[in-house]
């Protein structure tokens, strides 16, 4: 019932109230995975707020058949909703969770675990490893629209506008309806410095869903650019 109220809240735009609700879901049921993924994939905690809660679980409350069994599994899900907070605060902790999961449980191919791996690496400003990582994905499975704004980061954060532009135009022909796809037209325009047209196209992605945080943030990097320091602070 809090994960159903938070998600009644976040359609009225009240997002505090919809934290509130989904971060009570996963304290009640560590379990409720739905309502951690949207506090995580919105947004909607700070660093410091993420890892307090996940402190504050009940992992433990994670039975199966046997004691041993049961302490495994809660030790495998808190290493789980690890790799999903922010990669800008307890890296060890973060990189510890990926090499238990990644040898232990044999998830080193894991699409999760390897998204996870790439948004270390690109805050390390390690572009070229992230980059290999998602385009790895993205070659085997197109579709995965969630390694696309790690993608598009790494890709004009090394200047490969060529790649930007045939990226940006085929996922316009086949996938209009997809926030990314404008997204990738806009980090195209920025990386050629067209600034007007970049937040054209930021601001389509953003209205099409308004919860897309990498297209508020390539927003507000156009107002940035051009020195409009208050509207682009008032866009992150």
């Amino acid at each position: 019932m809090c994960y159903l109220r938070g998600i009644c809240f976040a359609k009225q735009n009240s997002y505090d109230r919809a934290k509130e609700c989904y971060m009570d879901a996963v304290r009640i049921d560590v379990q409720c995975f739905e309502a951690f993924d949207q506090l995580m994939k919105n947004s909607l905690l700070s660093p410091d707020e993420e890892w307090t809660l996940l402190e504050s679980l009940e992992f433990d409350s994670i039975t199966t058949d046997g004691i041993d069994t049961s302490q495994e599994a809660a030790q495998f899900a808190k290493m789980l909703y690890t790799t999903r907070l922010s990669k800008y605060k307890n890296p060890a902790d973060f990189s510890n969770a990926v090499e238990s999961l990644s040898q232990h449980y044999n998830l080193d191919s894991n699409p999760d675990l390897l998204l996870s791996k790439a948004e270390l690496l690109f805050t390390q400003c390690r572009f070229k490893q992230a980059l290999a990582i998602t385009s790895s994905v993205l070659d085997t499975d197109q579709y995965n629209f969630s390694f696309l704004p790690l993608h598009l980061a790494c890709l004009h954060e090394l200047h490969q506008t060529n790649t930007l532009f045939l990226l940006a135009h085929r996922l316009a022909d086949l996938h209009p309806d997809e926030p990314a796809t404008w997204l990738a037209v806009g980090v195209y325009y920025l990386s050629i410095s067209q600034i007007a047209e970049a937040r054209r196209f930021f601001s389509k992605a953003s209205m099409m869903n308004p919860h897309f945080g990498p297209a508020w943030i390539g927003f507000a990097h156009t107002f940035a650019l051009e020195g409009e320091h208050d509207q682009a602070v008032s866009a992150y």
